[in-house]
C-alpha cells in the first residue's frame, strides 16, 4: 500500500505566520493605546477648560464692578487679590448705584486666593467675602477693613464662607501682578492636572487683564475693564 500524503505547515512556515500575527496584534494594541491616551488627555483638557472658564467668568464679572484704588494684589502665599464690590448683601446682592448722587456705593470686600483644597488635595482658587460699612469713597483696602486687608487674614477667618471657584491651579506659576505705570492688574492662572495613565501634567494657561485706566472723571465714574486671553 502507498503511504497517504498529509498536508501541513513546516516549522519555518509556522514561525513566519506567528511573527506576522504578532506584528498585526502589536499594531492593533498600539492603535488602541494611542486612542485611549488621546481620550484621557482630551478629558483632562475639557476638565481644565471648564475650571479655567468658570474662574475667569466669575472673577472677571466681579472685577468689572470694582475700582482701581480699592483693589490690591498679593504675590506671596496665599497669592490672591482683594477688591470692593457694590453688591449689597442686605438687598439680594443688588448693584447699589445712587441715581440722585450719581455714585456707586461699596458694600463688601471680595477676596480670591489660591490654597489647597482639602476635599481634593489639589491647589484651588477660593472666594470669600466680608461686609463693610457702605461707602461711596474709593479707598484703600486697609482703610475699608483693617481686619481683612490681606489674603492671609481672609484665608484664616473660618467664620467667612469659602467657595471653591476652580481646582488644579498651579500656585507656583500663577501670578497676580500690578502694573502701576499703566494702572492695570494682570491675573495669570496656570492650571495643571496629571493624567492617570500617562503620569504627566497637562498645562492650561488663562490670563485676565484688568485695566484701571477707564477710571476717569470723578472718583466713582468708570469701572475696571477686563480683557481675557486663553491658551489651550
Amino acid at each position: 500500500m502507498k503511504a497517504r500524503k498529509t498536508s501541513g505547515m513546516t516549522m519555518a512556515e509556522l514561525l513566519v505566520y506567528c511573527v506576522v500575527f504578532s506584528f498585526c496584534l502589536t499594531g492593533v494594541f498600539g492603535i488602541f493605546k494611542a486612542g485611549k491616551d488621546s481620550f484621557e488627555v482630551g478629558a483632562v483638557n475639557v476638565d481644565l477648560q471648564g475650571n479655567a472658564l468658570r474662574a475667569a467668568r466669575q472673577l472677571g464679572r466681579e472685577l468689572r464692578e470694582s475700582n482701581w484704588t480699592s483693589t490690591q494684589n498679593f504675590t506671596t502665599s496665599p497669592k490672591g487679590i482683594i477688591f470692593v464690590s457694590p453688591r449689597n448683601p442686605s438687598d439680594n446682592n443688588s448693584f447699589d448705584y445712587n441715581v440722585t448722587e450719581k455714585k456707586i456705593y461699596w458694600h463688601k470686600l471680595v477676596c480670591y486666593y489660591i490654597a489647597t483644597n482639602s476635599a481634593t488635595g489639589v491647589k484651588a482658587l477660593f472666594r470669600k467675602e466680608v461686609a463693610i460699612n457702605a461707602t461711596s469713597a474709593n479707598s484703600s483696602i486697609t482703610a475699608l477693613d483693617a481686619a481683612h486687608d490681606t489674603t492671609t487674614e481672609f484665608a484664616n477667618d473660618n467664620t467667612l464662607k469659602r467657595k471653591v471657584i476652580s481646582d488644579y491651579v498651579d500656585e507656583t506659576q500663577s501670578a497676580i501682578t500690578q502694573e502701576t505705570s499703566t494702572k492695570s492688574y494682570v491675573v495669570m492662572l496656570i492650571l495643571k492636572k496629571e493624567t492617570r495613565r500617562l503620569k504627566k501634567d497637562v498645562p492650561r494657561y488663562h490670563e485676565l487683564i484688568l485695566d484701571g485706566k477707564t477710571q476717569t472723571g470723578s472718583s466713582n465714574n468708570g469701572l475696571i475693564r477686563v480683557t481675557v486671553r486663553n491658551q489651550w
